[in-house]
């Protein structure tokens, strides 16, 4: 049978993958990327990283592809992008 997370691979979920047109799902896969390359230089435990990885990296697309409107970006436009997100983010006051 194997454990239970072994059939459960780091893909989008089904529902994202069937309404994003391949040009969103490849931002996807560069922000998941990006993401993952992140999480591996902190003390955020593996199993933690992989079960809110692809939402995360879902969100954070459908914020850039507000922001720039629907462009389709290179990895280093996203790269950046996501710094300004993250930046903004960071800097609005808590309530």
């Amino acid at each position: 049978m194997g454990s239970p997370m072994a059939h459960e691979k780091k893909r989008m979920p089904n529902r994202a993958r069937r309404s994003l047109p391949d040009e969103r799902k490849r931002h996807v896969g560069i922000i998941a990327r990006l993401l993952h390359e992140s999480a591996a230089k902190s003390s955020v435990p593996p199993h933690q990283v992989g079960k809110t990885l692809l939402r995360l990296a879902v969100k954070m697309e459908n914020q850039l592809y507000a922001a720039t409107h629907g462009r389709a970006l290179t990895d280093e436009a996203i790269r950046k992008h996501l710094v300004f997100l993250a930046t903004r983010a960071c800097s609005k006051p808590t309530r």
